[in-house]
């Protein structure tokens, strides 16, 4: 949303953003972007350019970004996935999915060093790419650039950026495919064994806490590695301010890494399965939070002083 804040700066195009009241069906979240589709269309103007996630990152949810791909398609408008929590978290078959651009970073769910990230464009759109940031040596200009496909050599050379990340995917793919779970190996282990256990995590953390899992009817939003659990603090008391001193004080107190959020006017914390963590690891972490949170309920400032 910032890029396109500062890109309408300098261009003169509208954004309209679609809001979403979770906990909706696949099936309300795209029949929301079309109605949205509709209403520009009846406003006069064309949709050009549609963005979405694979996986949200708060609240983490996953979203029907197969089914939204395919309402793009037929309705003319390119597709810009951010599936910056896809790659290594879930099963992705790019050319069958087929959209205009997609992005991932692989440093967050593949075992990359930092930075490290993927951009898939289709043939047919390289030729809108016309600069990486910073703009590197390999730069044609416009009338050069409809000579040839400059799209790889654009990217090969791009000023003082470090290749080393990327020279570990190899070493991060063949590694993760000598991980077995459960009769299973590679990918296919990895991938079912973290949403498994942010199924169970997720549904332990809420019990300890007396609250809930967020997800809906169908149980799509939390198909995939994270989950989301609403704390249980009043909402009167509830605020983005209170949620970063929570995440303070799990993280520099308790050395917990969770991500504690403000949403419909209540707190959730976002928990993460990884290869390496148990159930007991979630326990653990829904222990804290309960010693915590009931420190806060008993006085308010002594939070202030954790």
């Amino acid at each position: 949303m910032n890029t396109l804040e500062y890109l309408r700066e300098r261009q003169d195009f509208s954004i309209y953003t679609i809001e979403h009241d979770l906990s909706l069906s696949d099936h309300e979240v795209c029949r929301a972007f079309e109605e949205m589709l509709d209403k520009i269309s009846q406003d006069g103007r064309k949709a050009k350019l549609a963005i979405f996630d694979t996986i949200t990152s708060l609240p983490a949810v996953r979203m029907p970004f197969e089914l939204l791909t395919q309402i793009c398609r037929t309705h003319g408008v390119l597709s810009c996935i951010d599936g910056a929590h896809g790659v290594g978290q879930l099963h992705l078959n790019l050319p069958q999915l087929d959209p205009d651009f997609f992005v991932s970073n692989c440093h967050k769910w593949l075992f990359t060093p930092r930075s490290c990230a993927v951009l898939y464009v289709p043939v047919r759109n390289q030729h809108l790419i016309r600069s990486t940031l910073p703009t590197g040596f390999n730069f044609l200009k416009k009338q050069q650039a409809a000579k040839t496909n400059n799209f790889v050599a654009n990217f090969a050379a791009v000023a003082t950026s470090d290749d080393t990340p990327y020279s570990c995917v190899a070493a991060a793919l063949e590694w993760r495919q000598r991980i077995t779970f459960g009769g299973k190996s590679g990918e296919e282990a990895i991938i079912s064994y973290n949403k498994e256990l942010a199924r169970k995590g997720g549904q332990l953390v809420a019990e300890m806490l007396g609250t809930e899992v967020l997800d809906n009817k169908e149980l799509t939003l939390g198909d995939c590695a994270m989950t989301n659990v609403r704390l249980p603090v009043v909402s009167e008391k509830c605020s983005e301010q209170l949620a970063g001193l929570l995440n303070m004080v799990m993280n520099r107190k308790h050395n917990i890494a969770v991500n504690i959020y403000y949403y419909k006017r209540a707190l959730w914390v976002r928990l993460s399965a990884q290869i390496y963590l148990e159930l007991k690891h979630f326990e653990v972490a829904g222990k804290v939070l309960r010693d915590v949170l009931t420190t806060y309920a008993v006085d308010d400032s002594r939070l202030m002083s954790l």
